[in-house]
């Protein structure tokens, strides 16, 4: 008989270890299924969470936290793993579906936006010379979500200094999101290309808080107050950051004048231009009503045109037009005073984007 054994271990070898292979797949299967299973009846009980009876709850609970601590604590094995193995043993392949897709990349920033708002991470914000957060204290129940039936809380928005933990974790997402930002997000919103970013509520929030301390400040220069150190106790300024908006009012005022008076000469002197008050009736008459067109013909400052259109049509001695047309379509035409009040709305955003920035 031991001839015969020299092709029946080989042979039962073969298929013996076939066999455990497809037991252990079997065994594999059985195990995903029943985590899947048990993963939805988990989901299920942490949706019903709040009415679960409170032994059940924290029984739950202390569950769940187990279950959190161990996937945690694998977070830093699967990332020595996936900066070891070469992207194409880590990506699914012709031969191989199972791999690292985009629904992981997804699950991973929900899982890290999650862990931010646990954490509390704060939004460092930054004024002329100081580091601070916007915090809602004093909160009180406004509503109920509908959504989730959990009560909707709203309090006061204050500014605060900024500590060292929050300037540390600044650090690190401004790190993250310049990496993230430099390689990999698009410039623009794909989905709808004319939104150049988002403006979260607590920056609209922080925004109006800004615009009425300046107003505060502005009325009481105004009123005749001088004293820095007491306008800025009243808008809780620190003293320099007062001393530039000030300055900045003032300097407004004083553009504000320097361009009434600029345009003033501008229309005098097109007045006495004989030849450009005919050449703007003829063109007028041609039909032209691009008024930066205009004033590249006959070399004169848009804005003065604009004036002596104006008139000329009081006057009648052109066509009167209820639209003006400009480059990027028709606007409704503007007399001087709504002119300046469209320049200086211009310039009041050119300074409310420019104001945080170090002086010089």
């Amino acid at each position: 008989m031991w001839p015969y054994s020299y092709f029946y271990i080989p042979i039962m070898t073969f298929f013996g270890y076939n066999y455990f292979q497809i037991y252990l797949n079997r065994k594999a299967d059985h195990s995903v299924a029943m985590v899947k299973k048990l993963t939805q009846d988990l989901a299920r009980k942490l949706r019903d969470r709040r009415n679960l009876r409170p032994a059940d709850r924290a029984n739950l609970d202390y569950k769940m936290a187990k279950k959190l601590k161990s996937g945690l604590d694998e977070l830093a094995g699967l990332l020595y793993i996936m900066e070891a193995l070469p992207p194409d043993k880590i990506r699914p392949s012709r031969d191989r579906k199972d791999g690292l897709k985009d629904g992981h990349v997804r699950l991973l920033l929900k899982v890290t936006e999650s862990a931010l708002r646990i954490l509390d991470y704060k939004k460092v914000r930054v004024s002329a010379y100081d580091l601070y957060v916007l915090e809602e204290i004093n909160k009180k129940i406004t509503g109920v979500d509908w959504k989730t039936g959990k009560p909707i809380k709203h309090g006061e928005f204050h500014r605060r200094k900024a500590k060292k933990e929050e300037l540390d974790r600044a650090t690190l997402l401004w790190k993250h999101v310049d990496y993230l930002n430099e390689n990999f997000v698009p410039e623009i919103n794909t989905e709808n290309p004319s939104i150049c970013g988002s403006i979260s509520i607590e920056d609209r929030i922080d925004e109006q808080i800004w615009q009425k301390e300046e107003e505060k400040i502005k009325q009481l220069l105004e009123s005749g107050i001088r004293d820095i150190g007491q306008i800025a106790k009243e808008v809780s300024r620190d003293s320099w950051n007062v001393l530039q908006i000030a300055y900045q009012i003032q300097e407004t005022e004083r553009e504000i004048k320097r361009r009434i008076e600029r345009r003033e000469q501008d229309i005098t002197n097109l007045e006495q231009d004989t030849v450009a008050i005919e050449r703007i009736k003829e063109l007028w008459g041609k039909g032209w009503r691009n008024i930066t067109a205009i004033a590249v013909e006959i070399d004169h400052p848009r804005n003065a045109i604009m004036a002596i259109i104006n008139k000329m049509e009081a006057n009648g001695e052109i066509q009167k037009e209820d639209v003006v047309l400009v480059p990027g379509g028709d606007f409704p035409k503007l007399n001087e005073i709504d002119l300046l009040k469209h320049q200086e709305a211009a310039r009041s955003v050119e300074h409310l984007m420019t104001r945080r920035e170090e002086p010089k």
